[in-house]
């Protein structure tokens, strides 16, 4: 909820070895989402949607002020807050 109320820059810290792979498997998940997001751009399907899970996924430098970015464009902001509003979780707050 008040996930983007917070300034701090994110850094990933790795613990261990397993807190490494963890992190190194969700970026390429991610990285994969982001792929597929580009080609539903030219093909059917919600290519903007998996453009975004997967940059959210990524752990990129810059990534912070990429997400304040979006959730400062007030359609982006409503929408996450609807899928938050299905999901029965309370709004984010900016």
């Amino acid at each position: 909820q008040d996930y983007f109320i917070h300034t701090n820059q994110h850094k990933v810290e790795i613990e261990h070895l397993g807190h490494l792979i963890i992190v190194v498997i969700r970026t390429l998940i991610g990285f994969v989402l982001l792929i597929a997001g580009i080609i539903m751009l030219v093909t059917p399907g919600q290519g903007i949607i998996t453009i975004f899970l997967g940059l959210f996924l990524m752990e990129f430098p810059g990534k912070r002020k990429l997400e304040l970015k979006f959730i400062k464009h007030n359609p982006t902001f409503k929408a996450l807050n609807w899928l938050r509003n299905k999901a029965g979780k309370s709004p984010f707050t900016r």
